[in-house]
């Protein structure tokens, strides 16, 4: 029964049950459209087969419904397991670890106490030393791993670690200061830092060198040490100025740089008398005063062509 929906016209027949004359139930039929009655039937058991059919998808909807709580259920049951199964591993590892240390002291508190007693003999000794070395070696925490040291560089060719990919990479290329690198990881082509690498034993790369600035003194052919030594230094203090004349002539031709000529200041007169030659001098290139370490105004320096 469809609760909305008119159902099947049962008139007749239920009119003949209850025993309506023949005749006046014949006429009625051929009064009735037979086509426009079939019609409504027709529709109406369109209408029923739709419904059978939702009502089929719904049960098999909710059939399917309840199969997937079902495996919800299985399965939260199952890593529940095996979440209290690893507990119970993990207390059953500290019970068996409490037990060992347990009986390690009770073998060493038997010893001594056999020690004390004189009745402990060497081999006794020795099994209890390797019995209590084997519980040390067993029960001993794992050393902390530590960093590895910087120093490594890596090179093209080489397989390394993207650390924000978390994969291997070979490395294609390296730019000039040494700072970014062109991988491929899979059939990925990218530009990572130095600093964003690794090897792939965890080493870290070490930063590029500082580039040496290499800065070319300009020394004039010819022009020698320009640092005053005993050699370009010439003493003419005392002497007059064309005997000084002659003494400074003799040390510029042999002169290969700048040459010191010791004065003093006294009058002024010897230093005067010099400068005033040295202008007339065809290869002296200019005179100037040393430096105040050098003798200051007390001395010239006499600069050669």
């Amino acid at each position: 029964m469809l609760w909305g929906i008119p159902g099947r016209s049962n008139a007749l027949a239920i009119a003949s049950r209850l025993g309506l004359d023949d005749q006046v139930l014949e006429e009625a039929r051929q009064l009735l459209a037979p086509a426009a009655d079939g019609e409504v039937n027709s529709v109406i058991r369109g209408l029923e087969e739709q419904r059978q059919r939702q009502q089929a998808a719904a049960e098999d909807a909710a059939a399917l419904l309840a199969r997937t709580e079902l495996l919800h259920d299985e399965l939260l049951q199952r890593w529940q397991k095996q979440k209290q199964q690893s507990a119970e591993r993990q207390e059953q590892g500290r019970q068996r670890l409490e037990r060992s240390i347990r009986d390690g002291q009770k073998e060493v508190r038997s010893l001594i106490r056999r020690l004390r007693d004189d009745r402990a003999d060497g081999e006794t000794a020795r099994r209890a030393g390797q019995r209590l070395r084997r519980l040390e070696d067993r029960h001993r925490p794992e050393p902390e791993r530590r960093q590895p040291l910087p120093g490594w560089r890596p090179e093209p060719g080489e397989r390394i670690r993207v650390l924000a990919l978390g994969k291997a990479a070979e490395v294609l290329a390296i730019s000039d200061d040494g700072m970014q690198l062109t991988v491929r990881c899979g059939v990925m082509r990218s530009t990572v830092e130095l600093s964003g690498v690794e090897s792939l034993d965890g080493r870290k790369p070490e930063p590029p060198a500082k580039p040496v600035v290499k800065v070319n003194a300009r020394i004039n052919p010819g022009s020698g040490a320009q640092v005053r030594t005993s050699r370009n230094t010439l003493d003419v203090r005392g002497m007059r100025v064309h005997e000084a004349e002659a003494a400074v002539e003799e040390q510029l031709r042999g002169a290969n740089g700048p040459v010191w000529v010791i004065h003093g200041i006294g009058t002024g007169k010897l230093k005067r008398g010099l400068r005033a030659w040295l202008e007339t001098v065809p290869y002296v290139e200019r005179v100037t005063d040393a430096e105040q370490g050098d003798g200051g105004g007390g001395c010239s320096v006499v600069w050669v062509r």
